[in-house]
């Protein structure tokens, strides 16, 4: 009887278990666990903030000390080494171990703290456990099938749940790496299978709820039929459908386009709070030929969310023709490529910058089948201009003035003849009398009576100019001569860095000039490092030909830094101070000639750069934050991002070796690298703040 009570009371405190564990508000999404710049967030706690958490929850962890550090310390270093969240770090530990909050001293615990490989010690699992979670977000996860946006099985029981999770980004195929078992189930056995359930209502019962940023587009397919050869607007309608508000400047992006075009992204204006939605307008380049893109949201760091809108655009040729009947001007528009399911026709007739009629006429839109429409002239108007403007699409769109691409724009007046201009192919600018019409053809423009200039331009093709005379209506059609436009060809770059510095190698074919940035380069192909500033950058590259053609492109990058790092060393004194933690290095810097020397490899990777080598040539090179330095032995000059640079304008100030050790001149590489270096001559104390963010008083004042 007694081992039948019990056993019921064991029931009773599982079913309690469970209800809790999926009772507790989590949102648990096995396909999301954590944002990346959230799992990568190393400044989110400072080490006295970890040790006041530690207390705060009972842990024995706070009087535990190995090697001379408190186990906060040991979190905090790891952070701070592998850039990984310590609250990342804190989750883990507990839920592997359950060290958070465990009252008593249990060996088993620390030798397996955050379930890493082998048991040792508290340190080593901590450190061990972090370096692992940095390696599987960087590249690890993918080498072992954790890729994301692919499918990919946990080791979970197919019996109990789907075990297939397809990872919406690298944090969380990170996690799974780690730990592959999705969790939040009971086994037969009454054995509770925590995995990454149990991870995220951890972390979300200590540190808050996990922010998901998620959007779902109105159309996520739909083709636009754009008019051929001009500049269009599209509307993309987009809502936040996630837990958490869109900030501003979060981007719509392309992030795939076939034939290749460049399409620029197209930033919030305002914050978007969940369950609202935001329209935003892409602006499309002349087309010939149709046009696919893939399009998503980007936060302000670079990181993708959501859903992915696959937009088909379509160029069509319109035919449009006008006549006036007394009173009534005939409308009549032929479309002579493809059937447009939704189209919508604006038409508008102004005067003097006045609207005096507008109408819009919603339809579908046949191959070749003519749309008529009239408007009529109000009384005593002498002086008028036709608009006709449109969109078409594959769904029903909203009427809106903003998406309406001009079609045709005919002016008229009884006081002056109409000269019109047609061109092969359709899309030239137009100057009469060497001012710009702000018109593109085919148009239709009053002109006084007599003999007028022309100039006609359209890029890709020769310019006409020539001088004709008009006495009546005139009409003029041009056949435009295609020419070839230099070629531009630039590496590929991330929409987002952390890195100050960015490297370009462009190649401009069949130009005599290129530009970066307006500034001229020396020969048409060239690599070249770009610095940037915090937030959006916009890199212009123009290739220009021997008769003045041009092509050009832009690359945009987001600049988000990492926060500095303060490292601080000591004349004759062999160990550094990185923000707080000390570390040892192989020697001391020393000074000669009156500036500061060191063997470089402790600070640079220190900062998160790497040092190179080169026996042969007695080189060193330094890669760090997107820069490049090489430097030689006895040299007082070395290369900083492609550019001859010298060292001192002391001559005797170079690499050199001291008893085997290569030491470097250290303030020409900090400074080179957007660095600050301070020297205390009292104290014989060197401080670098990496990278140096100026203040906007500095900034105004360089």
């Amino acid at each position: 009887m007694k081992k039948i009570l019990a056993a019921i009371i064991l029931i009773i405190f599982i079913l309690n278990g469970v209800q809790k564990a999926y009772g507790e508000n989590i949102n648990f999404d096995k396909n999301f666990l954590i944002t990346n710049s959230e799992f990568t967030d190393f400044n989110s706690m400072s080490l006295k903030e970890i040790d006041k958490f530690l207390r705060e929850h009972g842990s024995i962890l706070p009087e535990y000390k190995e090697n001379g550090e408190t186990a906060a310390q040991i979190i905090f270093n790891a952070s701070q080494k592998y850039k990984i969240n310590p609250k990342v770090i804190i989750t883990t530990i507990q839920k592997e171990e359950g060290l958070i909050t465990a009252t008593k001293y249990n060996k088993y615990a620390l030798d397996f703290a955050m379930g890493y490989r082998k048991p040792s010690t508290f340190m080593n699992q901590v450190n061990g456990g972090t370096k692992l979670l940095r390696d599987a977000f960087d590249f690890m996860a993918e080498k072992y099938g954790w890729k994301v946006g692919s499918p990919h099985k946990t080791l979970d029981d197919p019996k109990y749940i789907d075990n297939t999770v397809t990872p919406e980004n690298k944090a969380t195929a990170a996690l799974y790496l780690y730990t592959p078992y999705i969790g939040g189930y009971y086994k037969d056995n009454g054995v509770y299978i925590g995995g990454n359930y149990n991870f995220a209502k951890i972390y979300t019962r200590w540190f808050g709820k996990i922010k998901k940023f998620s959007s779902k587009f109105t159309n996520k397919r739909i083709t636009f039929f754009v008019p051929q050869g001009k500049t269009s607007i599209i509307p993309v309608t987009v809502m936040n459908d996630g837990d958490a508000s869109w900030e501003k400047d979060f981007s719509l992006t392309t992030i795939f386009s076939e034939p290749e075009t460049d399409i620029s992204p197209v930033e919030i204006g305002e914050s978007v709070s969940k369950g609202k939605s935001v329209t935003l307008y892409i602006q499309i380049p002349p087309l010939g030929e149709n046009l696919n893109i893939h399009i998503e949201l980007f936060t302000n760091n670079g990181e993708a969310f959501g859903e992915i809108a696959y937009i088909q655009i379509v160029p069509i040729k319109i035919i449009t023709s006008l006549k006036i009947e007394e009173q009534n001007i005939k409308i009549s528009l032929v479309n002579g490529t493809e059937n447009i399911p939704h189209f919508m026709l604006q038409e508008e007739l102004s005067s003097n910058g006045n609207v005096i009629q507008q109408k819009t006429i919603s339809c579908k839109f046949g191959n070749d089948e003519p749309l008529n429409s009239s408007i009529k002239i109000p009384d005593n108007e002498n002086n008028f201009q036709i608009i006709l403007r449109g969109i078409g699409s594959s769904e029903p769109l909203p009427i809106d003035s903003n998406i309406l691409t001009t079609f045709f724009t005919k002016p008229y007046s009884n006081e002056k003849v109409i000269l019109t201009l047609n061109t092969i192919p359709a899309g030239a600018s137009v100057s009469i009398d060497s001012k710009d019409t702000n018109l593109v053809t085919p148009l239709s423009i009053p002109v006084t009576i007599g003999n007028h200039h022309i100039l006609i331009k359209k890029e890709g093709y020769k310019e006409i100019e020539e001088d004709i005379k008009v006495d009546k209506d005139t009409q003029i059609n041009l056949n435009l001569k295609k020419i070839t436009l230099p070629k531009l060809s630039i590496n590929s770059v991330s929409f987002s860095t952390s890195n100050m510095f960015i490297k370009l190698h462009i190649k401009a074919s069949d130009a005599v000039n290129l530009y970066v940035n307006s500034e001229k380069e020396k020969q048409t192909e060239c690599t070249k490092f770009i610095k940037l500033k915090i937030g959006k950058n916009i890199i212009n590259i123009m290739a220009e030909d021997e008769t003045g053609n041009k092509t050009s492109k832009s690359i945009i990058v987001v600049y988000s830094p990492l926060p500095p790092l303060k490292l601080r060393l000591f004349i004759g004194k062999k160990y550094l101070y990185i923000n707080s933690t000390k570390k040892t290095m192989d020697t001391a810097p020393i000074i000669k000639n009156g500036r500061t020397f060191l063997p470089v490899r402790a600070v640079i990777e220190s900062l998160g750069g790497k040092i190179f080598w080169d026996e042969e040539n007695r080189e060193v090179t330094i890669l760090i934050n997107g820069a490049e330095i090489h430097l030689f032995i006895n040299k007082n000059k070395g290369i900083v991002n492609g550019k001859e640079v010298p060292i001192d304008k002391d001559k005797g100030i170079y690499p050199l070796i001291i008893h085997s050790r290569t030491y470097l001149p250290l303030r020409f590489i900090i400074e080179n690298i957007g660095g600050s270096i301070q020297w205390n001559g009292k104290e014989k104390e060197i401080t670098i703040v990496y990278p140096y963010l100026k203040s906007s008083s500095e900034n105004a004042s360089t």
